[in-house]
């Protein structure tokens, strides 16, 4: 009997017990790395920043404010699930991902998910775009700046971070393969992760 309650005791707290969060600096010195590591490797071949080595890191420390004029910072996020996604309306696979981010929204709801959107664009720009083309995720104001400055992203566009509830980033997602499948890629990405967080 008291074999069992140790074997069960040790399971449970296999679940919860998760690695401790990095910097978003240390991050993305990783990502340098990394990168740099298979240029030398195969020096004759392209590669191109990859997201995913971010998981794992905590947001950097940022607070600014909705188009509505509600702050947001890396620290009201918490406590939600939360998804951020980095787009242009110059990006074409960001336009064509928007109706799947949509019904991401409508079938995971506001309780327990936040929905941020980070255009590259000035404010009027962002606000005339989304007069034709209407985006259910809260944009954020002086989205470039904080693309440059706070984000440091070389992912290029479209990318989208999901974060625990406690502001880790658990999953990254960089690019569209082809844009005519960019909103059904997205879903199918967006689906498993959040479904394991809920």
């Amino acid at each position: 009997m008291k074999l069992f309650i140790i074997i069960f005791l040790s399971i449970s707290t296999c679940n919860i017990i998760q690695k401790a969060p990095i910097s978003y600096e240390v991050a993305l010195a990783r990502c340098e790395q990394e990168l740099e590591a298979k240029k030398k490797a195969f020096p004759h071949e392209f590669f191109t920043p990859n997201s995913e080595c971010m998981i794992g890191a905590d947001l950097p420390i940022f607070q600014t404010n909705s188009l509505e004029k509600k702050t947001i910072s890396n620290t009201n996020l918490k406590g939600k699930i939360t998804i951020i996604n980095f787009w242009s309306i110059h990006c074409p696979p960001c336009i064509a991902e928007m109706p799947g981010l949509d019904e991401i929204y409508y079938k995971y709801g506001t309780k327990k998910v936040n929905y941020i959107a980070i255009g590259w664009e000035n404010k009027p720009k962002i606000q005339k775009f989304l007069e034709k083309h209407p985006w259910k995720f809260t944009q954020l104001d002086d989205g470039h700046d904080l693309i440059i400055e706070k984000f440091k992203m070389n992912w290029g566009f479209p990318t989208t971070f999901v974060l625990n509830q406690n502001g880790v980033i658990v999953a990254a997602f960089s690019g569209v393969e082809e844009v005519k499948d960019a909103s059904k890629t997205i879903k199918n990405k967006l689906i498993p992760v959040l479904n394991e967080l809920f």
